[in-house]
């Protein structure tokens, strides 16, 4: 007699459709590592570095912003961590 409590579903045999893509994952990995070290940055990029490289604070990453196009946010995601 089965318990009651039990509320497992019952074991079809049939796997998760999920699964296949976790088996990509490493290749998925390895194919970013391979792109990203092969990237060549444009202009815009290129500027943004520049622009958060220079700024010695936020406050002043944010006053050297006064005539770019992209949000502040595009710049706060090049700046270093805390030293």
């Amino acid at each position: 007699m089965a318990n009651s409590l039990d509320s497992s579903a019952p074991d079809t045999g049939h796997e998760s459709p999920l699964r296949p893509l976790a088996d990509r994952r490493p290749l998925w990995g390895i194919w970013m590592v391979y792109s990203s070290s092969h990237n060549v940055l444009w202009r815009d990029e290129v500027r943004a570095l520049t622009v958060a490289r220079e700024s010695k604070s936020i406050s002043e990453l944010f006053a050297n912003l006064h005539d770019e196009g992209h949000s502040a946010l595009w710049y706060l995601s090049f700046t270093p961590g805390p030293a």
